[in-house]
């Protein structure tokens, strides 16, 4: 039991390289792909493979908790579709760190969805992290017009933070795989309506375009499958924490190729990002007494 609970920080590290990386897909994509295109290619993707896998592995595919499943589903899915939307509309580096107030929704939700109040050992740990977000995205300079994108990857935040409880909540009894699958089956019947009543082609015009779709829909199901795997072991609040990696990915990226200026505040909230995440795996783990979890 001690080597699966340690093992809970290294599948959600590996979920947030994946989820940084296909962030970089969604920006990269964003003049070759429509929302809908790219918000399909993930979901469609999720829908052919998941079964697969769970046949080979022979796991369950329709889950319990149906009714959760669902719920995540569609939380998940307004979390995509509108951080796609708003990554159109705004810079990688304000999105993000506006999107990254999702582990303050997971937070505040946390106890009356999962049972599992985040701790005072942990709290300042998790202002940390999220201090250290701050310092590495917020813009440099401020009076910057505000336009809906800025309301939307806000609404995407909070999504994105239920989610995160749901999927606590839905480890207890289901396997990640059919998790994901309720994710892609929900999102990809909820867009299909948008997809096919738009006036762009469905499918991408151009290699850079196929290329993109892709690259999001690879990265995004593997990371999903890494932090659903991750949170059987994890509080929402850890998980939230060690997620925050992902921005140092993206700020990277944005550092060495999209030409953003690299500032000491990068260093410092790059320091305070894996130290908070490294503190937070020596506090000891919480045990939900009334629903633990399932071995």
């Amino acid at each position: 039991m001690l080597r699966k609970v340690g093992s809970g920080p290294l599948w959600v590290i590996g979920s947030a390289l994946f989820y940084g990386t296909m962030n970089i897909s969604v920006k990269l994509a964003a003049p070759h792909l429509t929302i809908w295109q790219t918000a399909m290619g993930r979901f469609v993707l999720g829908v052919i493979f998941v079964p697969i896998i769970v046949r080979l592995l022979h796991l369950k595919l329709l889950g319990d908790g149906r009714g959760f499943l669902l719920a995540r589903a569609l939380s998940g899915t307004l979390a995509f579709v509108l951080m796609i939307q708003a990554f159109k509309m705004i810079p990688l580096s304000s999105g993000l760190v506006l999107f990254y107030l999702w582990p303050v929704f997971s937070c505040l939700l946390s106890s009356w969805v999962a049972g599992e109040p985040t701790t005072r050992r942990e709290w300042p740990f998790v202002g940390g992290a999220i201090l250290g977000t701050g310092l590495i995205l917020w813009p440099e300079e401020t009076g910057q017009a505000l336009n809906l994108g800025y309301f939307l990857v806000l609404a995407a935040s909070f999504f994105a933070g239920l989610a995160v409880i749901l999927v606590r909540r839905l480890r207890r009894t289901n396997n990640p795989f059919t998790i994901y699958f309720y994710f892609c089956s929900i999102g990809g019947l909820s867009c299909l309506g948008p997809f096919l009543a738009q006036s762009s082609p469905l499918l991408p015009s151009s290699k850079e375009g196929w290329l993109c779709l892709i690259a999001v829909a690879f990265f995004a199901m593997i990371g999903q499958l890494l932090m659903n795997q991750g949170m059987k072991y994890m509080n929402a609040s850890r998980t939230s924490s060690f997620m925050m990696l992902e921005v140092v990915i993206a700020s990277a990226f944005g550092v060495m190729y999209l030409g953003e200026p690299l500032t000491p505040r990068f260093f410092v909230g790059s320091l305070l990002i894996l130290g908070c995440g490294a503190a937070l795996m020596l506090v000891p783990v919480r045990t939900n007494l009334l629903n633990p979890p399932q071995p």
